[in-house]
Order: C-alpha cells, then sequence, then structure tokens
C-alpha cells in the first residue's frame, strides 16, 4: 500500500519492549514505509541529550508527523514522547493506532478513553500482526470506529475522517467547475462496487458510457493523462488529434487499449446502475431508487448534479432555491426511509454560500468541498507540499455538526497524500 508510517514507542521512558518494536517495524516495512526506523535500535541512547540536539530531534519528528499517513503506536511502555506524539496526530487529524500488551500493562485513560485513538489490546505477538494487516490495507471494517452497516469508500482519508457513510445519510459534495468532483464521486462508487455492494449512479449531464469508460480507465491502472488519447483512438472523437505530449509507441498503445478493454468488461460486471436521462426530475429518482432497493438491494445513490434535478410537484412554481432545499428535503427523507447513504454532487456557483446560508443545508448531514490548486496555477502549499494531481477535500459538516478537516487526495492514485489537517 506504500502508507508512511510513523512507529511511535518507548525511548527514554524505557527500552523493554525495543525487541518487539524492531520486530513490528520490520513487519510493517515489507510494503510500507516506517519513517522512524530507529525507534526499533536497541543501541539507541535513552539519555537526555543538549537542548541544541533535542532541538533537531524534535523538529524531526514532527516533519516526520506531519508527513506521515498514519500513526502505529506500541504503548505497553508509557511514555511522555508518545504521549505528546498521539496527541499532536490528533491536533492534525492523523489516523492513530494504539497497541498495548493488556497483560503487562494499563493504558492511561487520556488514551483509553479518548475515541478518537483505535486502542488494540492483544494478548499474543500474533495478533498485532493481525491487526496490522487489516490497518495497512485500510480494512477498517474490523474496528469498531467504523460502524458495521457503513459502506467503506476505499479513500484512506474520507473513511478515517467520515467513517464511512452511514445508513440514512445525505452527503454533499460542493466544488466550482473542472475541480474534480464527478472523478472523485465515481472512484468512490467504482470501490464500493468492488466489495460487491449495489449503488446507483444518477448522471443527467453525463452519457453513461462515457462514465463506464472513466470508471474502465481507473480499474485498468493506466496512467490518466494517456485517458483522452486512448478514448480518442478507440472512439474516433475529432477533437483530439495528439497525444498531449505523451510519448507513446505503437506497442505500447496496443498493450494500454487491452487493458482498458479488459478493465471495462470486469468493470460491467460490478453490481451498479447508471441512469444518464436528462431532465431527470426528484420524482423518478425516488421511484427508480426505489426499484433499485427492492430488485437489487442497491444501498448507495450518487446524484450528478443535484441542480440538474426538476421538480414536478406544485413547488415547481417556487424560486429555484426553494426548489431545491424542497429537492433536498426529499433526498435525506429517502435515505431515512430507505436505510441508504445518498451523495450529491453540486456545481458550488449554483448553491446558496456556506456557512452563510446554513438553513438551506439543515438536512444534509455531511458536507464536503473539493478543489484542484493547479487549475488555479497553485503548485505548493504553505508547507512545501507539492500539490501536482493533488485534490483538497475539505469537510465543513458532519452528522450536523461544524468540524473544520482537510486532506489532500491524488486523483490520480487514488491515495490520501497529506496528513489531515484541521483549519
Amino acid at each position: 500500500m506504500n502508507n508512511k508510517v510513523y512507529f511511535a514507542g518507548s525511548i527514554r521512558g524505557g527500552r523493554a519492549d525495543a525487541e518487539l518494536y524492531q520486530r513490528m517495524i520490520d513487519y510493517i516495512s515489507r510494503k510500507d514505509k516506517v519513517l522512524t526506523e530507529h525507534i526499533g535500535k536497541t543501541a539507541i541512547s535513552m539519555k537526555q541529550q543538549t537542548r541544541i540536539i533535542d532541538s533537531h530531534i524534535y523538529e524531526r519528528d514532527v516533519n516526520w508527523l506531519q508527513s506521515c499517513d498514519m500513526v502505529i503506536a506500541e504503548c505497553s511502555n508509557a511514555s511522555l514522547g508518545d504521549g505528546y506524539e498521539l496527541a499532536y496526530a490528533e491536533a492534525h487529524n492523523i489516523p492513530v493506532f494504539v497497541f498495548y500488551n493488556k497483560h503487562s500493562s494499563s493504558l492511561s485513560a487520556m488514551i483509553n478513553g479518548n475515541r478518537y485513538f483505535r486502542t488494540i489490546p492483544y494478548e499474543t505477538e500474533d495478533e498485532i500482526y493481525t491487526a496490522l494487516d487489516k490497518i495497512l490495507d485500510n480494512n477498517y471494517k474490523s474496528f469498531d470506529f467504523i460502524d458495521i452497516d457503513a459502506l467503506i469508500t476505499g479513500n484512506h482519508g474520507l473513511d478515517y475522517l467520515l467513517h464511512g457513510w452511514h445508513k440514512g445519510e445525505l452527503a454533499m459534495l460542493m466544488g466550482k467547475p473542472a475541480q474534480g468532483k464527478t472523478i472523485f464521486s465515481l472512484r468512490s462508487a467504482l470501490n464500493i462496487s468492488t466489495e460487491h455492494i449495489s449503488s446507483i449512479y444518477f448522471l443527467p449531464e453525463m452519457d453513461g458510457e462515457h462514465a463506464i469508460n472513466k470508471m474502465a480507465f481507473m480499474k485498468s491502472d493506466i496512467d490518466f493523462d494517456k485517458y483522452p488519447y486512448i478514448i480518442s483512438r478507440l472512439y474516433g472523437n475529432p477533437q483530439i488529434n495528439e497525444n498531449n505530449g505523451i510519448d507513446y509507441d505503437e506497442s505500447e498503445l496496443d498493450n494500454d487499449i487491452k487493458k482498458f478493454k479488459n478493465a471495462k468488461k470486469r468493470v460491467k460486471k460490478y453490481p451498479f446502475i447508471i441512469n444518464d436521462k436528462a431532465n431527470i426530475s426528484i420524482e423518478e429518482i425516488i421511484c427508480a431508487v426505489k426499484k433499485a432497493v427492492i430488485e437489487n438491494n442497491t444501498r448507495l445513490v450518487y446524484i450528478d448534479y443535484v441542480q440538474l434535478l426538476n421538480v414536478e410537484s406544485g413547488i415547481h412554481n417556487k424560486k429555484r432555491i426553494e426548489e431545491l432545499k424542497y429537492i433536498i428535503s426529499e433526498l435525506k427523507q429517502l435515505a431515512n426511509e430507505l436505510e441508504i447513504s445518498i451523495i450529491a454532487v453540486a456545481q458550488e456557483v449554483y448553491i446558496p454560500l456556506w456557512p452563510q446560508n446554513e438553513d438551506f443545508y439543515k438536512d444534509i448531514d455531511t458536507l464536503m468541498f473539493i478543489g484542484n490548486p493547479e487549475y488555479y496555477h497553485v503548485f505548493m502549499d504553505e508547507h512545501n507540499f507539492n500539490l501536482k494531481d493533488q485534490n483538497v477535500i475539505s469537510i465543513v459538516k458532519h452528522q450536523g455538526n461544524k468540524v473544520f478537516k482537510k486532506f489532500y487526495y491524488n486523483y490520480k492514485k487514488d491515495t490520501c497524500t497529506k496528513t489531515f489537517i484541521n483549519k
């Protein structure tokens, strides 16, 4: 999975478990990168150093924390440094997994009582490695911070921050044009469909075959920059006459086209329905969703874009904002009634501003904004992190409460690439 892991263990608090730390680090390092490999070394110094040296250690470790994907800590041996690292990770929304031997140690109430931390007691060392496999493979279904009935999106950052999509939940993903809304939601739908969970995707503005092509390309693992060129060769798109600067020889092209076709065959077998009817109404969507739930046990609904929906009832004579509020209210009622998750994608420019118009969003459980910094010629963030191919996903409302969390998402690789941040 190539996660960047910050491994935390006691140093000056005692080195009784140093050999265990090393075995855990070696196990994690088989597929992922451990930034703090030195924690397992038995020869490491436990003495306090000069203020200058300790300042260097602090700055180095904080830099590692800021760049990691998760913190894995073995806390059987109490350590002030571990406690600081875990608190730092919580403040910056970095996923934290805490192991401890439940027979030989008592975990601090400040850790065990904090629902943010996923604490993992163990009796045997083998239990550690079983849990590590689940953590490193992003298999959060096995842990109780994800409800057993939640739908896992497969997006590391989204699943950790939102704990999956829930029954009765209405979420809205908003963004300006050309920011990556459709790619992000298609990727989520594809990931969930691979788990044999039925979903339905409403695309009033996009041809269904085009959506399937995009999902097949995601599944093929071909460089996404090649998408327009391959599609033009397959379907003869007259608007694309060159390869966008890609050095593409014929044998490589033939191989990628074969990979794409095979991926498309697989994607078409997944349990999702694409409805690309233009000018569809909220009433038609309600009927289609109820039918899908009865016939296919559908659990997830995507609507891209919600502002394109029409209203057939008497409210269609109202102002468009009132119509949209009515549509959102109907979607929330539908999610509750059928115990499904609904994700509505919206163009930010056609929706009232948040948080100035909170009443408009009262029926939305989770509100997210997506942005593409490169579109605005922003290539580095304030920490000099490279923003190439990155979406910034900001979550401003969750379970009805205001929150301020965000993460960076590489839309080409479908990975969370930056420590979660509290604004």
